[in-house]
């Protein structure tokens, strides 16, 4: 399988999106926590950084050519958003 740009922003968004909706879930019933500018930019920070070490694992260790060279494609890419 060949991994497009669009398959890469629709997985970032859904990993992205994952813990802002578990945390409104927890919180119903109660007035949600506001989420200002600098808490959206850690909080993508830290996926971001996720993603560069990963990636850099896969191309690493990955067992054949093709998660070697989507790891290093997913490090790459992160890096030039950092």
């Amino acid at each position: 399988m060949q991994f497009t740009r669009t398959h890469i922003a629709l997985a970032a968004s859904a990993l992205f999106a994952l813990p802002l909706v578990a945390g409104a879930q927890q919180q119903q019933g109660k007035s949600a926590a506001k989420l200002d500018d600098p808490t959206i930019v850690a909080i993508f920070d830290v996926a971001n950084t996720w993603d560069i070490q990963t990636g850099t694992l896969a191309e690493k260790k990955g067992s054949t050519k093709e998660v070697r060279d989507f790891g290093h494609m997913i490090a790459r890419d992160h890096n030039m958003v950092r």
